[in-house]
């Protein structure tokens, strides 16, 4: 099985949406972005603060964005988070509709980052069953609708 092009199947990724409003309106992936950002300039990847899975450096939490982001030149850093926010909304998509495979323990961080933004956004109650063997985790998604809480009736 050959590795995939995740660049070029991201970049198919098209919804009607301002993908760097997107990167601005969460902080996770505003504090991702800054690490992303400081890769792409040069800065000191030992100081930038690491915000995002606690498996991966910052160094290489911005390698793994960046060649998923769908961008032509790297340094336009307009184009870059407008990139990183498709690779993203793309990779979140893929995960919600069960077409991403989580192949190492460490993805398994992202993936419950992706799950709590899907109970924020779409008001759900999930259950995550991972199924062995491992390294190779399958999960298993049951949405319950959250009940609204009880009237007080005075």
């Amino acid at each position: 099985m050959g590795k995939k092009n995740y660049k070029q199947a991201y970049s198919k990724y098209k919804p009607n949406v301002d993908f760097t409003a997107y990167v601005d309106h969460y902080p996770d992936l505003k504090n991702a972005w800054a690490m992303i950002e400081a890769k792409i300039t040069g800065k000191d990847m030992s100081k930038v603060k690491n915000t995002g899975n606690p498996n991966l450096t910052p160094d290489q939490q911005a390698d793994y964005w960046i060649k998923r982001m769908p961008v032509g030149n790297i340094n336009d850093l307009a184009a870059a988070k407008k990139a990183f926010g498709q690779a993203h909304a793309a990779e979140d998509n893929a995960l919600m509709i069960g077409k991403y495979r989580v192949q190492t323990r460490g993805r398994i961080c992202f993936l419950i980052t992706v799950l709590s933004r899907a109970i924020q956004t779409h008001g759900m109650k999930i259950t995550l069953t991972l199924l062995p063997p491992l390294p190779t985790l399958t999960p298993t998604l049951t949405p319950t609708p959250l009940l609204p809480p009880p009237q007080t009736r005075i």
